[in-house]
């Protein structure tokens, strides 16, 4: 079902597989999925309308300005605000399409 190489003690597999674990036992589906965790935390990817929002600092918002939007995980602007956060969150993604959490 995983990758070769996917348990490697990290968090963010954990974090996958026990919320595969969770749609296999019935829970509800997830719709939204975090970009980072405490201090990297970055925003949330909406998993039922394909859009990832990314939160702003104070010092980075303008009047007005909630966060940007960004509905194509391909766009190189999502590159350029994440970096390699960018490159995680479509591999949790992928993960999560191929578990059949969405």
């Amino acid at each position: 079902m995983f990758p070769s190489g996917f348990w490697q003690g990290s968090c963010r597999s954990l974090k996958i597989y026990t919320v595969c674990s969770q749609a296999e036992a019935g829970w509800p589906f997830l719709l939204s999925w975090p970009v980072g965790m405490g201090k990297r935390f970055q925003g949330v990817y909406n998993l039922f309308h394909g859009q990832l929002r990314i939160f702003l600092s104070r010092e980075e918002k303008t009047p007005g300005q909630e966060g940007i939007v960004i509905s194509d995980l391909s766009d190189p602007v999502l590159d350029e605000l994440l970096r390699e956060q960018a490159d995680e969150l479509r591999e949790d993604i992928v993960l999560l399409e191929g578990a059949g959490i969405f």
